[in-house]
């Protein structure tokens, strides 16, 4: 259990120290897919610098999925091999898709300026 605490505290730590570009990483693509969620307005903020917050966030909150991804993965192989390792990489990758909608959802809707 400390190793994978450790992975995941290291994993936090890395995206903040890197300013948020695991979270730039993973935004930027998954852009289109945003747009149609959420509609043009609110992914247009993520073209921009204003989007490096949000992008700070996720690579600061994605880590949290890979304990709920080792356990998944033991649920499913409890002796390990390549069916526990894709489990442990489909469920961290769930948990960075929610991660990434949820946070996008949180944010709302950009603000009128007037």
């Amino acid at each position: 259990m400390l190793p994978w605490l450790i992975v995941t505290g290291s994993a936090m730590l890395g995206g903040f120290l890197l300013i948020g570009l695991p979270g730039a990483l993973w935004i930027y693509p998954s852009i289109p897919f945003l747009r149609l969620l959420f509609g043009a307005k609110w992914a247009a903020r993520m073209e921009s610098d204003r989007g490096w917050p949000m992008m700070i966030m996720i690579a600061l909150l994605w880590p949290l999925g890979i304990l709920p991804a080792r356990y998944a993965g033991l649920a499913v192989a409890p002796g390990g091999g390549w069916a526990f390792w894709g489990t442990v990489a489909a469920a961290a990758a769930a948990g960075g898709i929610l991660t990434t909608v949820l946070t996008f959802a949180a944010v709302g809707p950009p603000r009128r300026r007037e």
